[in-house]
């Protein structure tokens, strides 16, 4: 390096030496102090300088160098120098017996402010006639400056050499030694605004400090000067540059301002996605002041200015203002402002632009809680095919309660799946009994999710259980008992869930890895369809058209319910390739859920006909709620109807996915928490029924896999007085059936 450095003041010295020409001449100037006889970067080597006459006189100019001697008879000469100079070296050659005196002053004011400014050890007296010089080795004049001479006497011409390495930034120095690269300290930007943040639109003004210092201001925008005007946060610089060819950056970062509303993001969370329609939907219906945009469309993806709501959200969203939900600035929030969602889904706000954030995180749900799950209706398909799924919430031991909207990623498994497909249905959503609802959804193939939204708008939540919405999707390949099997053991997944009630809080369900895991049936299936099949299969009046599917099929009906101690009316349909030919069929319900068919009043259905037929039914009181399974059969009649797990020559099998209910009103309707006290509980407990409940049926105590305990009521006042001390430790689902309604709750036994 030092070499290299030593290479490049020698070029300097050539450089000097070649531009400009020895023996210039410059008149002295009347006056005690001369400032600048050699104008900034004009540097000539060698100077003769004329003194016409320095007879001054007594006490014209204080002596700043005493040690020198020439008392107050003294005139001072300024040569102004820019920063960066090495190697500085002056020499004076008198022409007469005079005494004279040099320095180095690391300042470019003139008058010089006093000998405090002196460069340390670089000043010099000289004898009457003898050549004085300063100084030897490094010397930096970081600041600019100058060397200045002390002339006491008469007139006279003397010559005056200068030698220095001229500036540069690639030969820096600091505090008179070699460094390497120089390295320009870069000013400060100054801002109008006082915390540097704002929105897009609003004003503000840029000025570089100490402008003055530079010969060259350049900002990143294309302007020059040291002052620009800019309406938009983001990133801003100035390449500033001084006479002697250093340059620095200068830099400041204005931020969006934390309440800047951004169109579609709608919850604030920084990223545009389905669960935004959830603050839309729950303001619905609400105005306030419109957003002024200043020229900026409104549903640009950039944070604008808008002023305040009256209103803010509570619950999740605590203290996010309703200005955001309105996403097109129209001052009215509507389902309209969905739009925003879908024009800037997936954009993010820059995160190295904000300032600050909202966003916290919600409470997650426990295996206590209602389960969301998936139900498919095929056992297995073949490339091509679609294979159709239900996402259900709840079931009947666990209705999910006061369901305003939710949001969530469902996770599809891409290699198997064509990723320009994905198909939604909400019309058959529990949540939607009366039209007032929104929703949106974006399939994001390359990234393996369809991101699902939707909401109530008219500031009512609902109470039950059942579908939230249908989806297909086409399988790639054949898909049989390694991804799709009776026991729904398929990688699909739920992520970034979010339910809320009415007043934003959270509605906690317990998303089930996978899907729902129901018993692992037997297998039974009909061997060949090619000539006659289950054409369909009827439920009092719901139909389901499933047609010839190779000898089985598995599905679920959405929504498909049956109440215990209830009466219903099964149709079957055969189809024929030809002539219609006697079919043995038979159906069963595993009413106890224990994984079989082999427990009494199982078969509910044993007949043999070749058209269609119809035949009644009864799901008894005993049955176990939740989900099971309905199994029917066609078997192509040989005298021995077929056996539950049997595989046979000619026909087909339909198993069937259902909830079974308990009797009286559909959950939701008239269900209310149920107070149960004290809970947990060792032994003793007591239930209060609701006034409206009227004559009271009967109370159940069921356990997270659904086992029943049933237990009579007798008129017993106001409360309930029950003795669970025989039973095992753990969480219990109470139901209480009365001729109004069912209300249930939560009871924990603990040892």
């Amino acid at each position: 390096m030092k070499t290299k450095a030593y290479g490049l003041r020698l070029f300097g010295l050539f450089l000097l030496l070649g531009i400009f020409p020895a023996g210039r001449h410059l008149q002295a100037q009347i006056g005690n102090t001369f400032c600048n006889p050699v104008p900034v970067g004009t540097l000539p080597p060698t100077t003769t300088l004329t003194f016409p006459d320095n007879n001054f006189g007594s006490g014209s100019e204080p002596d700043l160098w005493p040690d020198c001697g020439g008392g107050n008879n003294s005139r001072f000469y300024f040569f102004r120098l820019p920063a960066g100079f090495t190697s500085v070296q002056i020499q004076l050659q008198p022409q007469e017996s005079r005494i004279f005196q040099l320095a180095l002053l690391d300042s470019l004011a003139c008058p010089f402010p006093g000998p405090d400014r002196f460069v340390v050890g670089t000043d010099a007296c000289g004898t009457p006639g003898a050549t004085i010089s300063i100084p030897s080795g490094e010397i930096c004049l970081n600041r600019g400056g100058g060397y200045i001479l002390k002339v006491s006497g008469q007139t006279g011409n003397y010559l005056l050499s200068f030698n220095a390495i001229p500036p540069s930034c690639t030969d820096g120095c600091l505090n008179g030694f070699e460094t390497g690269i120089d390295s320009l300290a870069p000013p400060d930007i100054l801002t109008s605004s006082l915390d540097s943040s704002l929105c897009a639109g609003d004003l503000v003004f840029l000025q570089v400090s100490d402008p003055g210092a530079y010969t060259s201001i350049v900002w990143n925008t294309g302007a020059t000067g040291p002052l620009i005007t800019v309406n938009s946060p983001g990133n801003y610089s100035a390449s500033v540059s001084t006479l002697a060819g250093c340059s620095a950056l200068a830099k400041i970062k204005l931020l969006f301002d934390a309440d800047c509303v951004w169109p579609g993001d709608a919850d604030l969370s920084r990223r545009v996605e389905a669960r935004d329609i959830l603050p839309i939907g729950l303001a619905a219906g609400r105005t306030g002041p419109p957003r002024s945009s200043g020229g900026i469309p409104a549903l640009t993806f950039i944070g604008q200015p808008a002023p305040d709501w009256p209103l803010s959200f509570t619950g999740v969203y605590e203290g996010l203002n309703y200005k955001h939900a309105d996403v097109d600035g129209n001052g009215v929030i509507n389902p309209l402002d969905v739009n925003g969602i879908e024009l800037n889904y997936g954009l993010d706000v820059p995160s190295d632009l904000l300032e600050g954030g909202r966003w916290a995180e919600f409470e997650r749900a426990s295996s206590s809680d209602p389960p969301l799950y998936i139900v498919f209706d095929q056992d297995s398909v073949e490339a091509g095919d679609t294979l159709r799924g239900t996402v259900l919430s709840g079931t009947a031991l666990e209705p999910v309660s006061n369901l305003y909207g939710y949001g969530l990623n469902l996770e599809l498994p891409m290699a198997f799946l064509d990723s320009t497909y994905f198909d939604i249905d909400f019309s058959t959503s529990w949540l939607d009994d009366d039209g007032d609802v929104s929703s949106f959804h974006q399939f994001v193939p390359t990234q393996g999710f369809a991101d699902i939204g939707y909401t109530r708008t008219d500031q009512t939540g609902r109470s039950g259980s059942g579908p939230l919405f249908n989806f297909g999707v086409i399988v790639v390949d054949n898909l049989d008992g390694a991804r799709v099997t009776k026991t729904r053991q398929l990688p699909f997944h739920f992520q970034d869930l979010l339910a809320l009630d009415v007043g934003a809080d959270s509605v906690l369900l317990n998303p089930l890895s996978d899907t729902v895991v129901a018993f692992s049936f037997c297998d039974s299936r009909g061997l060949s369809s090619a000539t006659e099949f289950i054409q369909s299969f009827k439920v009092n009046s719901k139909t389901v058209n499933s047609g010839n599917n190779g000898g089985y099929r598995f599905l679920t009906v959405n929504a498909n319910f049956l109440k215990a101690n209830n009466g219903y009316t099964f149709g079957f349909r055969p189809g024929f390739v030809g002539p219609a030919v006697n079919e043995h069929w038979r159906a069963w319900l595993d009413i106890n859920a224990d994984g079989d068919f082999d427990d009494p009043a199982e078969l509910l259905v044993d007949r043999v006909s070749s058209v269609f037929f119809q035949r009644a039914v009864f799901v008894p009181d005993t049955a176990v709620l939740g989900w099971t399974h309905l199994r029917v059969q066609m078997k192509r009649s040989d005298g021995f109807g077929p056996e539950a797990c049997e595989e046979f020559g000619f026909g087909e099998v339909e198993d069937y996915f259902v909830e079974i209910r308990a009797a009286g009103p559909r959950y939701g309707e008239r269900e209310q928490p149920l107070i149960i006290w004290p809970n947990p509980a060792r032994d003793r407990v007591a239930v209060a029924p609701p006034v409206e409940a009227g004559e009271l049926i009967e109370l159940r105590l069921a356990t997270p896999e659904g086992r029943q305990l049933r237990i009579p009521l007798q008129d017993s006042g106001p409360s309930l007085q029950l003795d669970l001390g025989g039973l095992p430790r753990g969480l219990y689902t109470v139901q209480l059936l009365g001729e109004t309604g069912v209300w249930s709750g939560k009871l924990v036994l603990i040892p």
